[in-house]
């Protein structure tokens, strides 16, 4: 099953002679189950990719398709709604909420769901678990090292069980 697809993808940032083409031509097909690396110099349009396929940007040409739909036509809402129910990120700087507790930083993309509170807390205790940061519940991001905080970025991706795991360069920071 086809979960993504890049049809002659192109992104071009700025106009005229300010502008740079940072992506031309691409073509991706990720199934259900596929586990991609895209690799490459700074620079070269792995982000900007990452970015187009987390629906985070758009492209300037050719066609996304997720989980059939064409994302080119979404609107901000079906935007958003992919964003939380078919794809999850890492980022590279885990973006955690420093404000929030591990938990909370966790909970955080179920807070869009409509599923009981009960079943929130349950898939939050899970994946804690699961990466061995329970005991850690109550503490902030600035209280905790920076492999810990790459776990908590990870449980937060995986709490909303995605069809997509968007991480980028998800090791740099530690």
């Amino acid at each position: 099953m086809v979960v993504a697809e890049l049809k002659n993808i192109g992104k071009i940032y700025g106009k005229g002679e300010a502008s740079t083409e940072a992506l031309r031509g691409i073509e991706l097909k990720i199934e259900k189950g596929d586990f991609w690396a895209i690799i490459g110099p700074s620079g070269s349009g792995k982000s900007t990719l990452l970015n187009i396929l987390g629906c985070i940007d758009v492209p300037t040409s050719g066609e996304y398709f997720l989980n059939g739909q064409l994302v080119n036509k979404f609107t901000n809402s079906q935007l958003s709604a992919a964003r939380n129910e078919t794809i999850s990120f890492i980022f590279q700087y885990f973006a955690l909420l420093n404000e929030y507790t591990v938990y909370e930083n966790i909970m955080l993309p179920l807070n869009c769901r409509k599923i009981s509170v009960r079943e929130k807390k349950q898939l939050v205790n899970y994946y804690m678990k699961r990466l061995g940061i329970e005991g850690l519940s109550k503490k902030k991001p600035t209280q905790i090292s920076g492999g810990q905080q790459q776990r908590v970025a990870i449980a937060r991706a995986l709490v909303t069980k995605p069809d997509i795991i968007l991480a980028d360069e998800p090791t740099g920071a530690v």
